[in-house]
């Protein structure tokens, strides 16, 4: 039910960081380890702002303990076209999170090859795995870190207003 809620309630854009707007809320594909942790559904929420790629994410598993097994204490599983060049944990975000920075391979509107920066800062809630994530075109190595925990933080609010939203109306 929160996957539907989280599918079906427009992000304000009061909800965003200054400089972020335009919110497009969709479905997104699991990864295949967040498929193997049960997970229920994802959610991507695509923004325009600052950086070339800018975008919150929601992972929805069925409990605390699926979403604990596939968050791995935070540690990144990128796929064959992302490494990543340093993690940490970023502060001031209120729940357990990391931050990653790294480079993804992929090709252009104009089918070439090209390595983007990116940055992701998540964070375990409850049963969904919550991200914040920006794209560089101009450093291969790392997106806009204060951005994508900026994005991060939006996220978790949202992710607060739709839960209060669905148990008030019985669904939770």
């Amino acid at each position: 039910m929160l996957y539907h809620a989280l599918l079906n309630t427009p992000v304000n854009p009061s909800e965003l960081p200054s400089g972020v707007s335009n919110a497009k809320v969709g479905d997104s594909q699991p990864s295949d380890r967040d498929r193997q942790n049960h997970a229920v559904g994802s959610v991507e929420v695509d923004l325009d702002g600052p950086d070339p790629g800018d975008a919150i994410g929601y992972t929805i598993f069925p409990s605390e303990k699926d979403a604990a097994s596939a968050w791995d204490g935070g540690k990144p599983h990128p796929d064959s076209d992302t490494k990543i060049t340093s993690t940490q944990v970023p502060s001031g975000i209120g729940y357990p999170a990391v931050e990653a920075n790294g480079s993804i391979k992929g090709k252009n509107a104009f089918g070439q090859q090209v390595s983007n920066g990116g940055s992701v800062c998540a964070a375990i809630v409850g049963q969904v795995v919550v991200q914040g994530a920006t794209i560089s075109t101009d450093n291969a190595d790392s997106g806009n870190v204060p951005a994508a925990c900026a994005l991060l933080k939006a996220g978790i609010a949202h992710l607060q207003t739709t839960e209060s939203h669905l148990s008030q109306s019985g669904g939770g």
